[in-house]
């Protein structure tokens, strides 16, 4: 963590005939039901259990929208009674004969059902034959797929689910062919004409108007389906946040779970992205740098971490060094990790791990931002080779930060990157707890330097909406400079005008970005777009109390080392009375024994002397009630 005037960073490095079938679980069979729970305060509905881990493992907000019910008992189209939950573009069914099956969560057939009076007589649901040009056809509707432009831009929407049959599992068979039709008002659709095509379980629209990525889109048929069913008001209410839900979809209805439920069984991790801090030692976490350290170096740092009563620590991984060509991960680095992973899980102490700086043969500049692909391929054998050994990824560090992406800030380049590392972790482990990566506090908006934290993330929310199902809790760098956490700028300011220029033209007071209470303000945008339910980690907040002079930190010598100590344990205490606050990472426990040099950055940061011994921050720290 470092901190500049314009700057804060561093470089550490279906077939027809089945009557019911949706949606199969395509992660496979699975004998273990996630206990985590997920609020929606877009919708005011919870996702847990089944329901949500199907939610996550196919496709999310994009694929079914927000949750519109709670989970009820109701009647599906073969007459039998399923545990239900209604969502915008889906409805979800919990079939306990498919236990252990791919297919124990299902979906009905909306689109299908929802059609089924107009497809007698409508022309644009009558059979076609088989097309002499490149449309696709499909004998078992007798129906196509493609055309003009937007007709092809469906077809390669549905086609984006993998096989045809995988297509043909996730969609169904087409049951239309595309026509433009006027589509309802709010909340069913927009009111709007839209190229449309009719498949069994969804309506695909094409929306030109809207970014690539999003031009076509799925139809809200679940919400059409719960007015069709008439939905009682009481199955839609908002459900209030902060309520446990039952571990299973099945104890929702007055059932029973399956064994292994809420488990940890079959290696994966616990979800703590609902932690809070001051959860005993859970809520508490250090940046720590024990990659290549021998033994008694290593148990040295695990022995302080625990001496304090944190429970967390937060370690960088250098790409470069892990993988030394495409695939091939056969490093000493490599090794290196593997020590400290297992030597932290037998410490009983968990890991947010922070992967950094992009191999060169990736094509990334300068370290920065990767390829989707290639963060594929990092993230898929990070969390097969430590699967349940690593309780959390944090994607990327600083990317508003041109140190950290090559030189250059794109907002654009991230949402790829954090997309591919989740849905690769989840694919692997549902239960894994995703950080978008913290950004550093800057008021700088130059792309060749920084971009302000606060706008890039309301620019990322309102440029990138899909980014939201890509990650679990936020993760943030809040600022800090020698400005004590309880002050704020511009309607508290610190009293002292620390770091002021001689000339008097910058003040590390002078400005939000140098304030730890710069979190409301991340927190506000958050909330400003529907991620309330989500949480924030601090994964770096820390003060800098180095007395030896170190360009662009000048402001470290207006903090002395008690100072350090109480402004840390002072904004512990802030955090614990924030509810969206959940773990939080002092940077850092020991880079001044890894630098060995009072000139580095980092050095100051550190609680601990370069001898491994205490500074007064540590035991400020220490003495904090967990």
């Amino acid at each position: 963590m470092r901190q500049r005037w314009y700057e804060r960073g561093r470089r550490i490095l279906s077939p027809l005939c089945i009557v019911v079938l949706l949606i199969g679980y395509v992660s496979g069979p699975t004998g273990t039901v996630s206990a985590a729970q997920d609020y929606y305060g877009d919708t005011g509905h919870y996702l847990f259990g089944q329901f949500r881990d199907f939610w996550n493992g196919n496709g999310g907000l994009l694929q079914f929208g927000y949750p519109i019910s709670k989970v009820l008992n109701t009647k599906s189209e073969n007459g039998q009674q399923y545990a239900t939950q209604y969502l915008q573009r889906a409805v979800f069914e919990e079939h306990p004969e498919n236990v252990g099956t791919p297919f124990e969560v299902l979906g009905r057939r909306l689109s299908a059902l929802q059609t089924a009076a107009r497809a007698k007589t409508d022309p644009n649901f009558q059979t076609v034959a088989q097309p002499t040009d490149d449309r696709a056809w499909f004998k078992e509707t007798g129906h196509s797929l493609g055309g003009d432009a937007a007709s092809n831009a469906i077809r390669a929407f549905w086609q984006k689910a993998g096989t045809q049959q995988q297509s043909i599992l996730v969609f169904g068979y087409p049951i239309s062919e595309p026509f433009d039709e006027m589509q309802p008002p709010p909340p069913a659709g927009d009111n709007m004409m839209h190229r449309v095509q009719y498949f069994e379980r969804y309506r695909l629209e094409y929306h030109p108007e809207n970014p690539p990525q999003n031009q076509v889109l799925l139809g809200l048929l679940g919400v059409s389906q719960a007015d069709q069913d008439a939905l009682d008001a009481s199955a839609r209410k908002v459900e209030p946040m902060g309520q446990n839900q039952p571990a299973c979809i099945q104890a929702a209805v007055g059932g029973m779970c399956p064994a292994g439920t809420g488990s940890n069984s079959g290696g994966l991790a616990q979800s703590y992205k609902n932690l809070h801090i001051g959860d005993g030692g859970d809520g508490y976490g250090f940046n720590v740098d024990a990659l290549g350290l021998d033994d008694a170096g290593r148990n040295a740092v695990f022995d302080r971490v625990s001496e304090s009563g944190f429970g967390w620590i937060r370690q960088q991984v250098r790409w470069s060094s892990l993988e030394a060509s495409s695939g091939n991960f056969g490093t000493n680095y490599t090794v290196q990790l593997d020590t400290f992973i297992n030597a932290a899980n037998a410490r009983g102490l968990k890991i947010l791990l922070s992967p950094v700086s992009s191999p060169g043969f990736t094509g990334a500049v300068n370290g920065g931002l990767p390829p989707a692909a290639d963060m594929t391929r990092l993230m898929s054998f990070l969390a097969d080779r430590y699967k349940g050994k690593i309780a959390a990824y944090e994607v990327w560090n600083e990317e508003n930060y041109a140190v950290e992406t090559g030189g250059s800030v794109n907002v654009g380049a991230y949402p790829a990157v954090l997309k591919a590392a989740y849905q690769a972790l989840k694919a692997r482990d549902p239960n894994i707890t995703v950080v978008l990566g913290g950004m550093t506090p800057t008021a700088t908006s130059d792309a060749a330097v920084a971009l302000n934290e606060v706008q890039y993330l309301q620019q990322l929310y309102t440029q990138f909406p899909e980014v939201k199902q890509y990650y679990d809790v936020l993760g943030v760098h809040p600022g800090s400079n020698c400005n004590p956490p309880d002050n704020s700028y511009p309607d508290n300011p610190a009293i002292v005008p620390c770091g002021t220029d001689a000339d008097g033209s910058r003040s590390y007071t002078k400005d939000d970005s140098f304030y730890f209470k710069r979190v409301l303000e991340m927190r506000n945008v958050m909330e400003q777009n529907g991620e309330s339910g989500k949480k924030m980690w601090l994964t770096e907040f820390g003060w800098d109390s180095s007395q030896t002079v170190v360009p662009n930190y000048q402001y470290s010598q207006y903090v002395s080392a008690d100072q350090q100590g109480q402004y840390l344990a002072q904004a512990i205490n802030l955090g614990k009375g924030y509810p969206w606050m959940g773990l939080m990472f002092v940077w850092n426990l020991n880079f001044e024994s890894t630098t060995g040099n009072p000139s580095d950055e980092k050095y100051g940061w550190g609680v601990l002397n370069q001898d491994g011994s205490p500074r007064p921050a540590f035991n400020a720290l220490k003495a904090l009630p967990k």
